[in-house]
């Protein structure tokens, strides 16, 4: 699914819905108090094998909506993490790529021990 075409001085721009998955991933990755449902080492190997990241866009005329599944690391404040997740999210993506994320839904699937 592209999510934005924009037409520069010399060409078009493109942006497709796996460069949001990608920079929403890579923020849970680094974000500290939460991980990928999905984590470990077959992660990747699943990943490819399936195309899913656990991490779904919608697109509408406010903008993008973002749901993504995570785990919480045992002793985190789950509101407080989920709330600074999201604006890492919506943060990062307005300034990698100029588009505005209207939601962040995080689902938490289970704590991480």
């Amino acid at each position: 699914m592209l999510i934005l075409q924009q037409t520069l001085d010399y060409g078009i721009l493109y942006i497709k819905e796996e460069v949001i998955s990608i920079i929403s991933s890579i923020c849970v990755e680094e974000f500290d108090g939460v991980a990928t449902s999905l984590s470990g080492f077959n992660t990747n190997i699943l990943q490819k094998l399936t195309r899913k990241s656990g991490i779904e866009i919608e697109q509408d005329d406010n903008g993008l909506t973002i749901e993504l599944r995570v785990s919480v690391k045992t002793g985190e404040n789950i509101l407080d993490t989920c709330v600074q997740l999201q604006k890492l999210i919506i943060d990062e993506i307005l300034e990698l790529t100029g588009i505005m994320v209207n939601r962040v839904h995080i689902k938490i699937d289970h704590i991480q021990m």
